[in-house]
């Protein structure tokens, strides 16, 4: 693999919202149960569905290596106004605003960027569940 472009970079104090990575791969792939194309979505997604994210972060608040495993969490879509009123970072439009609000797993310990199997990434997160 090598990297593609990079779309925008992080910068100290960004927001994150454009904080993902493109790689381009050298040859083709071949598609099997395992590796799948992902589709862009044709509609927008519904509050309250259900959305995968998945990464390599760290799974303990307590230690910085990353999962040797790909973790994956399934995390209900809340409206923006639901991450805005729970952290002071800026929720933009193109950020994606998941979580449990009862408590649960979610993406507070992987690091980004972390793709969404939803419309939409994590950008950022705070050691706790929305």
């Amino acid at each position: 693999m090598d990297p593609g472009p990079l779309k925008k970079q992080s910068v100290p104090d960004a927001d994150n919202s454009q904080d993902l990575m493109l790689l381009q791969l050298r040859e083709p792939t071949n598609t099997t149960e395992a590796v799948r194309v992902t589709e862009e979505p044709t509609e927008e997604a519904k509050l309250g569905s259900c959305c995968l994210a998945s990464g390599w972060g760290s799974t303990r608040p307590d230690k910085s290596l990353s999962a040797k495993m790909l973790q994956c969490v399934d995390l209900t879509l809340m409206s923006s106004d639901v991450c805005t009123d729970s952290y002071s970072q800026r929720v933009t439009e193109s950020m994606l605003c998941a979580g449990h609000q009862e408590g649960g797993r979610d993406t507070c310990m992987v690091s980004s960027p972390n793709p969404s199997q939803g419309k939409g990434y994590r950008a950022w997160g705070k050691p706790r569940s929305l």
